[in-house]
């Protein structure tokens, strides 16, 4: 199977010495990786770090290289239900790719790993530089709405139209933000 865009496999030492397994990593290509390895930082990942907190500022990503990564809709009550997962084949930080600058979930580590941690200023600079990897983040964040609109759909959802369903999903996930944003005051 061809790829449109040029693939850099890359070496597994090629990180500052940390074997890379996250695949949108290693589907960057050269120049790309260039500009986004330079800002990460290889980071253990026990259980049960915490990457995002619901309701606060998201200050830094993950690219998972391994281990899982659960994401948890918490309710006023502090009880909480796990609504996805991420591992070395996405990434944690997906509202800031929909243009939020918080989460309504929180995401802790199940499984213990290690990842790439790249901060949000950071991975701002290189979305605008680097399409490859602003495409992958996309598909990923389409790929993780889809899923959970057809796991949690109703029967009034089923039948509309996929675009439409990831029309609402990003729609109210961009309400509850800044609802939770209004909550807060600025940090300074």
């Amino acid at each position: 199977m061809s790829s449109r865009f040029p693939v850099r496999r890359v070496n597994p030492l090629d990180l500052k010495g940390q074997a890379v397994h996250n695949k949108i990593l290693l589907a960057l290509p050269k120049a790309e990786c260039d500009t986004v390895f330079a800002k990460l930082e290889f980071v253990p990942l026990p259980v049960p770090t915490i990457l995002n907190e619901a309701g606060e500022p998201i200050a830094s990503v993950f690219f998972l290289n391994d281990g899982l990564a659960s994401v948890l809709s918490v309710s006023i009550d502090g009880k909480s239900v796990e609504v996805g997962l991420s591992g070395r084949e996405g990434f944690v930080g997906i509202p800031l790719i929909a243009g939020l600058r918080t989460s309504p979930t929180r995401i802790i580590m199940q499984v213990g790993g290690s990842g790439f941690k790249l901060r949000a200023k950071d991975l701002n600079i290189a979305l605008a530089k680097c399409p490859t990897l602003a495409g992958s983040l996309q598909r990923f964040l389409q790929k993780l709405a889809l899923h959970a609109l057809q796991r949690h759909a109703g029967p009034q959802t089923a039948r509309a139209t996929v675009a439409a369903r990831v029309r609402t999903f990003l729609s109210r996930l961009s309400r509850q933000n800044r609802s939770a944003g209004k909550r807060q005051s600025p940090a300074r």
